[in-house]
Protein backbone atom coordinates (compact mmCIF):
# COMPACT_ATOMS: atom_id res chain seq x y z
CA UNK A 1 0.00 0.00 0.00
CA UNK A 2 1.52 3.19 -1.17
CA UNK A 3 1.03 6.42 1.53
CA UNK A 4 1.60 9.59 0.20
CA UNK A 5 4.15 12.21 1.63
CA UNK A 6 0.96 14.63 2.29
CA UNK A 7 -1.08 11.54 4.38
CA UNK A 8 1.92 10.91 6.33
CA UNK A 9 2.23 14.87 6.92
CA UNK A 10 -1.41 14.77 8.05
CA UNK A 11 -0.86 12.18 10.12
CA UNK A 12 2.13 13.49 11.91
CA UNK A 13 0.23 16.67 12.19
CA UNK A 14 -2.83 14.58 14.17
CA UNK A 15 0.11 12.82 16.57
CA UNK A 16 1.31 16.39 17.36
CA UNK A 17 -1.80 17.91 17.70
CA UNK A 18 -2.79 14.72 20.19
CA UNK A 19 0.34 14.89 22.35
CA UNK A 20 -0.17 18.79 23.30
CA UNK A 21 -3.73 18.15 24.25
CA UNK A 22 -3.72 18.55 28.08
CA UNK A 23 -4.03 15.37 30.09
CA UNK A 24 -7.51 15.99 31.92
CA UNK A 25 -8.86 16.01 28.37
CA UNK A 26 -7.19 12.49 27.87
CA UNK A 27 -8.94 11.48 30.71
CA UNK A 28 -12.34 13.08 29.31
CA UNK A 29 -12.08 11.31 26.12
CA UNK A 30 -11.40 8.04 27.73
CA UNK A 31 -13.87 8.34 29.94
CA UNK A 32 -16.08 8.92 27.00
CA UNK A 33 -15.17 5.90 25.23
CA UNK A 34 -15.93 4.39 28.31
CA UNK A 35 -19.48 5.61 28.74
CA UNK A 36 -20.04 4.73 24.96
CA UNK A 37 -19.17 1.13 25.34
CA UNK A 38 -21.20 0.72 28.56
CA UNK A 39 -23.86 2.01 26.63
CA UNK A 40 -24.08 -0.10 23.57
CA UNK A 41 -23.76 -3.09 26.14
CA UNK A 42 -27.09 -2.34 28.13
CA UNK A 43 -28.72 -1.19 24.51
CA UNK A 44 -27.73 -5.11 23.24
CA UNK A 45 -29.33 -6.69 26.75
CA UNK A 46 -32.31 -4.18 26.44
CA UNK A 47 -33.05 -5.51 22.78
CA UNK A 48 -32.33 -8.91 23.80
CA UNK A 49 -34.71 -8.84 26.60
CA UNK A 50 -37.16 -6.87 24.89
CA UNK A 51 -37.23 -10.17 22.13
CA UNK A 52 -37.20 -12.69 24.75
CA UNK A 53 -40.49 -10.54 26.53
CA UNK A 54 -41.86 -10.34 23.63
CA UNK A 55 -41.50 -14.25 22.74
CA UNK A 56 -42.62 -15.47 25.97
CA UNK A 57 -45.88 -13.43 26.05
CA UNK A 58 -46.86 -14.41 22.52
CA UNK A 59 -46.58 -18.42 23.71
CA UNK A 60 -48.82 -17.27 26.95
CA UNK A 61 -51.03 -15.55 25.08
CA UNK A 62 -51.31 -18.42 22.40
CA UNK A 63 -51.71 -21.09 24.99
CA UNK A 64 -54.58 -18.72 26.97
CA UNK A 65 -55.98 -18.49 23.96
CA UNK A 66 -56.14 -22.90 23.66
CA UNK A 67 -57.19 -23.09 27.07
CA UNK A 68 -60.22 -21.23 26.21
CA UNK A 69 -60.99 -23.23 23.41
CA UNK A 70 -60.61 -26.27 24.91
CA UNK A 71 -62.47 -25.83 28.36
CA UNK A 72 -65.23 -28.28 28.77
CA UNK A 73 -66.46 -25.74 31.57
CA UNK A 74 -66.86 -23.10 28.92
CA UNK A 75 -65.27 -20.61 31.53
CA UNK A 76 -63.34 -18.33 30.11
CA UNK A 77 -60.20 -18.05 31.54
CA UNK A 78 -58.62 -14.60 32.11
CA UNK A 79 -58.89 -11.46 34.48
CA UNK A 80 -62.53 -11.49 33.34
CA UNK A 81 -63.45 -13.81 36.14
CA UNK A 82 -61.69 -12.57 38.87
CA UNK A 83 -62.71 -10.10 41.81
CA UNK A 84 -61.63 -8.67 44.86
CA UNK A 85 -60.14 -11.81 46.29
CA UNK A 86 -57.54 -12.10 43.86
CA UNK A 87 -54.34 -10.88 44.57
CA UNK A 88 -50.95 -10.90 43.05
CA UNK A 89 -48.41 -13.37 43.43
CA UNK A 90 -45.19 -11.22 42.75
CA UNK A 91 -44.71 -7.58 43.40
CA UNK A 92 -42.03 -5.34 41.76
CA UNK A 93 -39.72 -3.56 44.32
CA UNK A 94 -37.67 -0.39 43.46
CA UNK A 95 -34.84 0.67 45.11
CA UNK A 96 -31.94 2.59 44.45
CA UNK A 97 -28.53 1.11 43.33
CA UNK A 98 -25.46 1.64 44.90
CA UNK A 99 -23.15 5.00 44.19
CA UNK A 100 -20.41 3.53 42.30
CA UNK A 101 -22.59 1.82 39.34
CA UNK A 102 -24.59 3.96 36.71
CA UNK A 103 -27.83 2.76 37.56
CA UNK A 104 -30.05 5.38 39.97
CA UNK A 105 -33.01 2.39 40.44
CA UNK A 106 -33.54 -1.13 39.94
CA UNK A 107 -36.30 -3.20 39.96
CA UNK A 108 -36.28 -6.75 41.55
CA UNK A 109 -39.30 -8.90 41.18
CA UNK A 110 -40.30 -11.31 44.84
CA UNK A 111 -43.19 -13.41 46.08
CA UNK A 112 -46.02 -11.94 47.06
CA UNK A 113 -47.18 -12.19 51.11
CA UNK A 114 -50.36 -12.56 50.16
CA UNK A 115 -49.87 -15.61 47.74
CA UNK A 116 -48.70 -17.82 50.94
CA UNK A 117 -51.49 -18.11 53.47
CA UNK A 118 -50.85 -17.70 56.97
CA UNK A 119 -49.81 -20.99 59.37
CA UNK A 120 -52.18 -22.24 60.80
CA UNK A 121 -52.67 -21.85 64.50
CA UNK A 122 -52.20 -25.60 66.46
CA UNK A 123 -53.70 -25.64 70.14
CA UNK A 124 -51.43 -27.84 72.62
CA UNK A 125 -54.14 -30.58 73.32
CA UNK A 126 -52.13 -30.97 76.92
CA UNK A 127 -53.55 -27.42 77.37
CA UNK A 128 -57.35 -28.48 76.59
CA UNK A 129 -57.60 -31.52 79.41
CA UNK A 130 -58.72 -30.23 82.61
CA UNK A 131 -56.21 -30.39 85.68
CA UNK A 132 -57.46 -32.21 88.81
CA UNK A 133 -56.19 -29.73 91.35
CA UNK A 134 -55.61 -31.70 94.59
CA UNK A 135 -58.10 -31.04 97.34
CA UNK A 136 -56.55 -28.18 100.18
CA UNK A 137 -56.27 -30.11 103.34
CA UNK A 138 -58.87 -28.82 106.09
CA UNK A 139 -55.69 -27.82 108.60
CA UNK A 140 -52.05 -26.94 107.51
CA UNK A 141 -50.04 -29.23 108.71
CA UNK A 142 -46.61 -27.91 110.24
CA UNK A 143 -44.58 -28.50 107.86
CA UNK A 144 -46.24 -27.54 104.94
CA UNK A 145 -44.12 -25.69 102.27
CA UNK A 146 -46.46 -22.23 101.02
CA UNK A 147 -45.03 -21.47 97.32
CA UNK A 148 -42.30 -18.64 96.97
CA UNK A 149 -42.93 -15.86 94.44
CA UNK A 150 -40.23 -17.12 92.43
CA UNK A 151 -42.10 -20.48 92.42
CA UNK A 152 -45.60 -18.54 90.76
CA UNK A 153 -43.69 -17.33 88.76
CA UNK A 154 -41.96 -20.04 87.06
CA UNK A 155 -45.78 -21.48 87.21
CA UNK A 156 -47.12 -19.19 85.23
CA UNK A 157 -44.51 -18.92 82.63
CA UNK A 158 -45.57 -23.07 82.04
CA UNK A 159 -48.67 -22.13 81.92
CA UNK A 160 -48.59 -19.17 79.52
CA UNK A 161 -46.18 -21.56 76.82
CA UNK A 162 -48.72 -24.13 76.74
CA UNK A 163 -51.20 -22.00 74.90
CA UNK A 164 -48.44 -20.91 72.30
CA UNK A 165 -49.48 -21.56 68.83
CA UNK A 166 -47.08 -24.80 67.36
CA UNK A 167 -45.47 -23.20 64.08
CA UNK A 168 -46.71 -25.62 61.50
CA UNK A 169 -43.45 -26.15 58.70
CA UNK A 170 -45.94 -27.03 55.72
CA UNK A 171 -47.48 -23.61 54.51
CA UNK A 172 -49.42 -24.18 51.34
CA UNK A 173 -49.41 -21.55 49.02
CA UNK A 174 -52.06 -20.24 47.04
CA UNK A 175 -51.67 -21.03 43.67
CA UNK A 176 -53.80 -18.64 40.87
CA UNK A 177 -54.78 -21.05 39.11
CA UNK A 178 -56.96 -23.12 41.58
CA UNK A 179 -58.86 -19.99 40.67
CA UNK A 180 -60.15 -22.12 37.67
CA UNK A 181 -60.89 -25.25 39.52
CA UNK A 182 -58.28 -28.35 40.50
CA UNK A 183 -58.63 -29.59 37.28
CA UNK A 184 -57.33 -26.57 34.98
CA UNK A 185 -56.15 -27.47 31.06
CA UNK A 186 -52.70 -28.03 30.40
CA UNK A 187 -52.57 -24.97 28.11
CA UNK A 188 -53.50 -22.88 31.39
CA UNK A 189 -50.59 -23.78 33.35
CA UNK A 190 -48.16 -23.63 29.99
CA UNK A 191 -49.67 -19.91 30.01
CA UNK A 192 -48.97 -19.35 33.62
CA UNK A 193 -45.57 -20.84 33.05
CA UNK A 194 -44.87 -18.12 30.17
CA UNK A 195 -46.33 -15.85 32.01
CA UNK A 196 -43.75 -15.53 34.96
CA UNK A 197 -41.24 -16.43 33.03
CA UNK A 198 -41.53 -13.15 31.20
CA UNK A 199 -42.17 -11.18 34.57
CA UNK A 200 -38.80 -12.54 36.25
CA UNK A 201 -36.53 -12.64 33.69
CA UNK A 202 -36.81 -10.37 30.50
CA UNK A 203 -38.99 -7.89 32.52
CA UNK A 204 -36.80 -6.87 35.14
CA UNK A 205 -33.62 -7.08 32.45
CA UNK A 206 -35.05 -4.60 30.64
CA UNK A 207 -36.39 -2.05 32.59
CA UNK A 208 -32.48 -1.82 34.60
CA UNK A 209 -30.96 -1.89 31.25
CA UNK A 210 -33.33 1.26 30.43
CA UNK A 211 -32.62 3.04 33.79
CA UNK A 212 -28.75 2.85 33.18
CA UNK A 213 -28.98 3.63 29.71
CA UNK A 214 -30.86 7.02 31.08
CA UNK A 215 -28.62 7.29 33.79
CA UNK A 216 -25.44 6.95 30.84
CA UNK A 217 -26.74 9.68 28.52
CA UNK A 218 -26.37 12.09 30.93
CA UNK A 219 -22.79 11.41 31.74
CA UNK A 220 -22.09 11.24 27.99
CA UNK A 221 -23.68 14.69 27.48
CA UNK A 222 -21.61 16.23 30.38
CA UNK A 223 -18.24 14.47 29.01
CA UNK A 224 -19.33 15.99 26.05
CA UNK A 225 -19.70 19.43 27.31
CA UNK A 226 -16.12 19.13 29.41
CA UNK A 227 -14.46 18.35 25.97
CA UNK A 228 -16.03 21.07 24.05
CA UNK A 229 -14.99 23.49 26.51
CA UNK A 230 -11.44 22.34 25.97
CA UNK A 231 -11.97 22.38 22.31
CA UNK A 232 -13.13 25.84 22.36
CA UNK A 233 -10.33 27.08 24.82
CA UNK A 234 -7.85 25.51 22.76
CA UNK A 235 -9.17 27.45 19.22
CA UNK A 236 -8.95 30.58 21.33
CA UNK A 237 -5.22 29.95 22.54
CA UNK A 238 -4.26 29.19 18.91
CA UNK A 239 -3.18 25.38 19.79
Amino acid sequence: MYTSPQDIASLDESQSILMERPPELHVLLDRLDDLWSRYLTLTDAYQQAQADMARLLSKGHFSLTQANCRSASRVRHGQDFYDQRMKASRLATIARGPDPTPFTTFVSIRESESAVTAKPFVENKASNEPKQQPSPPSTPGPNVHEPQPAEAEQADEDDSTENMPIEDSNTRVCNPLHWFGILVPQELRSAQTSFSAATTGPLVTACNAASGMRELELEIRRARKAIDKYDKAAAKSGV
